[in-house]
């Protein structure tokens, strides 16, 4: 089974998280976990070394566009090194918490789309970015063409590896079970693409003490003007 194949058979069959496909089953879990988000057990605080890497790439002028933003923690640490954020996070309790959290003083300007990736209109920015934001994403590929098309200069991608943190990609296929890792499948996918790219994984302690590899995944649009 291709990689794109695999990641539409498992959002297909994925009957025990009715978040997957249940926007408004999404939103509940949101309005009820996302004023505690950064408290309990937040991903960007840690991540500080996949951070320096990406903002090692940024420029002083770039637009940004970051895809499921959340609570807004990375486009918080994002902000300084850029001239101006979109993002893109169709919760509207993960929204009124970004709003709160964002601090005025940042030089970037934030505009925020109420919206899912899948949706957005016509967009055109340098970078992209998302962190862990692609489990709702039904047709991965078609998502990662666009955002080779939508983005001038790079694409950054995060993708924790490992529960509790991520849950790997599962297909069933008579007897047999096929399971992968969602970095791991994002990267095959890239492959069956034809986008030459970078995969670096990092090892992260959270808050909680919990231990596992965040997978950055990262490419040169630029490099990859070509796509099937």
């Amino acid at each position: 089974m291709r990689a794109s194949a695999m990641w539409i058979a498992n959002w297909e069959a994925c009957e025990l998280n009715s978040r997957t496909k249940q926007d408004e089953k999404e939103e509940a879990y949101w309005q009820s976990h996302a004023p505690m988000y950064d408290v309990r057990n937040p991903l960007a605080p840690f991540a500080i070394p996949i951070i320096e890497q990406i903002t090692y790439h940024l420029h002083s002028t770039d637009h940004l566009l970051e895809i499921g933003a959340g609570t807004g923690g990375f486009t918080q640490l994002l902000a300084p090194y850029v001239r101006r954020i979109t993002v893109i996070e169709p919760s509207e309790a993960m929204r009124i918490q970004l709003q709160n959290n964002w601090q005025e003083e940042h030089s970037a300007s934030l505009d925020v789309l109420a919206c899912k990736w899948e949706e957005a209109g016509n967009i055109s920015c340098d970078v992209i970015f998302a962190a862990n934001a692609f489990y709702r994403m039904r047709d991965m590929k078609e998502c990662i063409i666009r955002m080779n098309e939508t983005a001038c200069k790079s694409v950054f991608l995060i993708q924790s590896i490992g529960k509790p943190y991520a849950s790997p990609i599962i297909v069933k296929r008579g007897a047999s079970t096929e399971q992968m890792e969602r970095a791991h499948l994002i990267s095959h996918i890239l492959d069956e693409i034809g986008i030459v790219h970078e995969f670096i994984s990092y090892p992260i302690v959270r808050k909680d003490g919990g231990k596992h590899e965040v997978a950055l995944i990262s490419w040169n649009v630029e490099l990859n003007d070509s796509t099937e």
